[in-house]
C-alpha cells in the first residue's frame, strides 16, 4: 500500500481546471519507492512502465489507454524475455471484464476498493502538488 505521496505539478498554472505535467514519488510500506511522471501534450511519449527489483527488471512499451499493443521485457540472471501482445480496446476489455464477474460471481481484477484506493492516492497526488508538501496515507 502507498503510505506517502510528494508531487510536483503545473496544478496552479495548468491552462485548465486539470494538470498538464505531475511527476510523483509514492512511498510504500517496507520503504519501496515508485516515481512516475504523466504529462499530456508530450511529443514521442512512449507510454511506458519499468520496473526495478533486487532480482530483476521488467519493461513495458506501447502502452496507452485505448489500445493495448506494445512490448514487454523481462531480464534476469537467467537473461532476457521479449513478449509482444495485443491488448484490443481497454475500455471494451474492461466493460466485458465487469459483465463476466456479474455473470459468474468472480472477483473482478480491480475491485471496489481498488477503485476506492486509487482514487485517495490520486486526490494526495494533486494536494501534495498544489501544497508542495508529502501527503501521508497511512491507515
Amino acid at each position: 500500500d502507498v503510505e506517502t505521496v510528494y508531487a510536483l505539478s503545473d496544478v496552479a498554472t495548468a491552462p485548465r481546471t486539470q494538470e498538464t505535467y505531475v511527476e510523483a514519488l509514492l512511498g510504500f510500506q517496507g520503504g519501496i519507492a515508485a516515481t512516475f511522471t504523466s504529462a499530456n501534450h508530450t511529443g514521442y511519449a512512449d507510454n511506458s512502465v519499468t520496473v526495478i527489483g533486487t532480482k530483476g527488471r521488467a519493461y513495458c512499451s506501447g502502452i496507452n489507454t485505448f489500445v493495448s499493443d506494445g512490448v514487454l521485457r523481462v531480464r534476469t540472471d537467467q537473461g532476457e524475455t521479449v513478449r509482444e501482445f495485443h491488448g484490443g480496446n481497454m475500455f471494451v476489455d474492461q466493460i466485458e471484464a465487469f459483465n463476466q464477474s456479474i455473470e459468474t460471481g468472480k472477483e473482478p481484477n480491480a475491485s471496489g476498493v481498488d477503485g476506492w484506493r486509487e482514487r485517495q492516492i490520486t486526490l494526495a497526488i494533486r494536494e501534495s502538488g498544489t501544497k508542495k508538501t508529502v501527503v501521508n496515507l497511512r491507515r
